[in-house]
């Protein structure tokens, strides 16, 4: 099996990406939206949210302006995009 000594496969990043990508489109939509709002939109886990979101922060393609309650999601647009 191919998939490095970390147990990820090149499915695995397709699909993360895939996620991330789906997750700005709901997102950039709902500005307000909950992590519960995104699981039920995706099917994702409550953590498999979390580490999309921990991503796209990483890449600088997202970002929460505010407080946890009453803040809101903002989707940074750039040229590269996903």
């Amino acid at each position: 099996m191919d998939n490095g000594e970390d147990g990820i496969g090149q499915g695995d990043k397709k699909s993360d990406k895939k996620s991330d990508k789906e997750i700005l489109e709901f997102i950039k939509r709902n500005p307000s939206a909950t992590i519960q709002e995104m699981q039920d939109f995706s099917g994702l886990s409550s953590g498999g949210i979390r580490k999309a979101i921990q991503r796209l922060k990483a890449e600088n393609l997202l970002r929460r302006v505010g407080p946890d309650k009453g803040g809101h999601w903002e989707v940074v647009e750039t040229e590269k995009g996903l």
